[in-house]
């Protein structure tokens, strides 16, 4: 059973971390959360592996976690905002061949994409999934995901065309 598990946690860690990462914007806090959840995972796994879609689970309660952590964020800023300091953390891809200004204008692009949008397209251009897993993983609609997919591509686009716009003149 612990096998199990441990192909589990590491056929699915390094999606768990691009979701949440998507959500916190703070890698440290992402591999925090995903450890997290893999424990509640390994906690309920006699259960868990009984499952149609257990990645799917996992992919849940990691989102969950993720928004229960920037809820307790959100709360913690209008309370004590004069004693917290303001430190901004974005995701980068290990990729040193793409421009950093070029990079860090696609990640905030795809991070100001609403909740589905972003994990599609981080589950498809990231992990290099098929829309055909993207929609069991996030238990969506096959026609959905490449709808969602599509529409944030073309919301990148148009934000890409305006600001090379903005260069021309």
């Amino acid at each position: 059973m612990e096998k199990e598990f441990e192909k589990f946690f590491n056929d699915n860690q390094h999606l768990l971390f691009r979701i949440v990462n998507g959500y916190v914007k703070d890698r440290e806090l992402a591999k925090d959360i995903v450890v997290e959840t893999m424990y509640i995972v390994y906690e309920r796994w006699h259960q868990i592996v009984k499952m149609k879609n257990s990645v799917a689970y996992a992919v849940r309660i990691a989102i969950n976690r993720a928004k229960k952590f920037l809820l307790n964020k959100k709360i913690k800023n209008v309370f004590f905002s004069d004693m917290q300091e303001d430190v901004e953390s974005s995701y980068r891809l290990e990729d040193e061949t793409i421009d950093k200004e070029i990079f860090n204008w696609i990640n905030i692009s795809i991070n100001e994409l609403n909740e589905n949008e972003r994990n599609v397209i981080l589950l498809r251009d990231g992990d290099n999934l098929k829309f055909e897993e993207i929609a069991e993983l996030l238990l969506l609609n096959l026609s959905t995901v490449k709808t969602l997919y599509r529409r944030g591509k073309l919301k990148i686009l148009k934000k890409w065309e305006v600001e090379n716009e903005k260069f021309k003149m």
